[in-house]
């Protein structure tokens, strides 16, 4: 195929110039051309597009070839510049030749323009490559001296041969001071694995590590070598060559981290606080450290608690508060607080502990999460006894005070009762006076079981828990019968049980008032008793009070255990079932509640046989918090 050449032709006869194309063609050249005449002409030519080649007359009218090439080198490009002339002094050809002209042919010969074409374009292709390697080693030779790191050619001995400025940066030696000098006045004489480098390169061909070397000034500094055997084209090594990074800074750095790490560890290893530290992955809280406290009190190893085991340390009832306070903690990116039960591994106890956690971004920003966690069971039980003391104070002395009020009225009625049975009446007089005498009897019976429901004996005993019920059904016979509300009693059990029986009449007497007020006219009341078995197979005597009442909504269900709260406005207190509750739990004992709107409400008490009462005195029982109670409750 033709090889395509652009040639611009410097002539003023077109016949001639034909005569050169016609030429170039027959040598194997597909020959794009163009003939100028002046140099106005030739410096438009130039400035249009590239030529491969210039062919000029030696001697045209307006313009020379040595006119024509001076033009060419105006532009600054390497163009191969021939003569072509019909005659031609010899002084002429060495003076063009010396001036830049690459070869000049006579118009009767010209058969030798092919070759001189091949070669001079070859010739040219060879100082095109020239002048690109040599910019190319020019740019590196440049970007060795602007970087940082310190680049040592040596020969296979040690010798340093080449020393950038990154290496009079680092090592504090000038070029003039390195080069010639053996590499090891870079090491000290103590650190063997140094005088092993050159021979672990010439085994491996590449070696990296991380070596004290040796400052000009005499101080240390720590540099990380990359190493790598050079070869030449015959694939024979013939030297070394050595990129250096001083990481002093980033060594001490370490250093500082690794001991304020270990300052860490040692401090948080001494708290009598749990420390855990974590972080949020995908809504799931993962433990990244904690100190050797959480290990000896949840009995689970560090492996176990990174692995999510920590999840079973927590009461399953708090399970859920704790996620959502760590979830809005996230959410909101600040410190929460948080009081919730932990396991306890030695002997599986539920003790109740206070937690905080605060974030902090790590050493690479990124957020994570530190926590403490303290034991506050005995705290928690002090304050819910002395919240417990003052609410009883308060109820003790409404208690006394009504007692106080009702006695008065009731002695008086009592002296004219009397007065009455001693003067003569007939006989429906009596009978009227009869009557009077035993609903005041029941009132005064009444008004008794009021203050014995807050006074309690220094010990409990042995009772049975069905003639408790019957005495406190008793307290509302009249009125079930007056409203047509039937009470059935199922008693499969009359096993005795170790208790208080003034506290459980007053717990028996609440739950059947407030059954006889939710249920309308004609309804029934239920209460069953029978031994039973918990969900732990704890053997014990559960207690059932039913009603066929209104029932309760699920938002009243959640509260009904909160202090003070009624539904009942001005006739009611919303103490009831809060001392119930109490009274069940200072027993041992758990209550379930099942309700429905219109459905009527269910009442499940069990009481454990094995009794957690001690027949020697005992303090009054720690009220447990609502919050506690509806988790109990399911």
């Amino acid at each position: 195929m033709a090889i395509p050449l652009k040639v611009l032709i410097s002539e003023d006869r077109e016949d001639d110039a034909l005569l050169i194309v016609d030429e170039l063609s027959q040598s194997g050249y597909q020959v794009a051309w163009k003939r100028v005449e002046t140099p106005a002409e030739m410096r438009a030519a130039l400035s249009l597009q590239s030529w491969d080649l210039i062919i000029a007359d030696h001697d045209l009218p307006q313009f020379t070839a040595l006119g024509a090439l001076a033009i060419s080198k105006e532009f600054g490009r390497d163009i191969p510049f021939l003569i072509v002339s019909g005659a031609m002094r010899e002084i002429d050809a060495v003076a063009g030749m010396r001036a830049g002209v690459h070869d000049y042919l006579l118009k009767n010969n010209l058969t030798r323009l092919g070759p001189v074409v091949d070669r001079e374009l070859r010739e040219a292709e060879v100082r095109s490559q020239r002048r690109f390697a040599e910019r190319a080693l020019r740019r590196q030779a440049q970007v060795l001296e602007q970087v940082n790191d310190a680049v040592i050619q040596t020969d296979l001995c040690g010798l340093i041969l080449k020393w950038n400025k990154g290496a009079e940066r680092i090592f504090g030696y000038a070029e003039s001071e390195a080069v010639g000098q053996p590499v090891s006045m870079l090491y000290f004489a103590e650190d063997a694995e140094a005088a092993r480098l050159l021979d672990m390169v010439r085994e491996s061909g590449r070696h990296e590590v991380e070596l004290r070397h040796r400052h000009k000034s005499g101080a240390d500094r720590w540099i990380h070598l990359s190493l790598s055997l050079l070869r030449g084209e015959d694939d024979l090594p013939y030297g070394i060559v050595a990129c250096s990074q001083d990481v002093t800074e980033r060594r001490m750095a370490e250093n500082a981290l690794r001991e304020s790490e270990e300052r860490y560890r040692l401090l948080t290893e001494a708290l009598p606080q749990m420390v855990w530290v974590a972080r949020f992955d995908a809504d799931r809280i993962c433990i990244e450290f904690c100190n050797q406290q959480v290990v000896a009190y949840t009995c689970l190893t560090r492996e176990e608690l990174k692995a999510g085991a920590w999840r079973s340390t927590i009461h399953p009832e708090d399970g859920p508060y704790v996620d959502e306070l760590m979830a809005r903690a996230v959410e909101a990116c600040a410190a929460c607080e948080m009081k919730h039960r932990i396991r306890r591994g030695s002997d599986g106890a539920w003790r109740w502990h206070l937690a905080r956690c605060s974030p902090y971004p790590d050493a690479e920003g990124k957020l994570r999460w530190l926590g403490t966690i303290i034991d506050v069971e005995n705290q928690t039980r002090t304050e819910e006894a002395l919240r417990k003391s003052e609410k009883l104070a308060v109820v003790g002395r409404l208690a006394s005070s009504i007692a106080h009020e009702i006695n008065n009225p009731l002695a008086a009625l009592t002296n004219v009762l009397y007065l009455l049975k001693s003067t003569p009446l007939n006989e429906m007089q009596a009978e009227y006076v009869r009557l009077a005498s035993e609903e005041l009897a029941r009132v005064s019976h009444i008004t008794t079981q009021t203050l014995r429901f807050h006074r309690q004996s220094s010990r409990p005993i042995e009772a049975d828990i069905t003639e408790i019920l019957d005495s406190a059904i008793e307290l509302y016979a009249k009125r079930l019968v007056n409203s047509g509300i039937a009470a059935i009693r199922q008693y499969r059990t009359q096993q005795p049980l170790l208790c208080y029986p003034g506290e459980l009449r007053q717990l028996f007497a609440n739950l059947i008032g407030n059954a006889f007020d939710a249920t309308r006219h004609g309804g029934k009341i239920l209460v069953r008793v029978r031994a039973r078995k918990s969900g732990a197979r704890e053997e014990g005597i559960r207690v059932t009070i039913a009603d066929t009442g209104h029932g309760m909504a699920p938002e009243t269900l959640r509260r009904i255990f909160e202090p003070f709260f009624t539904t009942k406005d001005i006739n009611g207190t919303g103490l009831g079932l809060w001392v119930s509750l109490e009274i069940v739990q200072k027993h041992g004992g758990m209550v379930k509640v099942r309700s429905r709107a219109g459905a009527g409400t269910i009442f499940s008490i069990f009481f454990p046989l094995e009794s957690r009462l001690s027949t020697s005195e005992i303090p009054s029982a720690v009220v447990v918090g609502a919050g506690q109670l509806l988790r109990m409750l399911g």
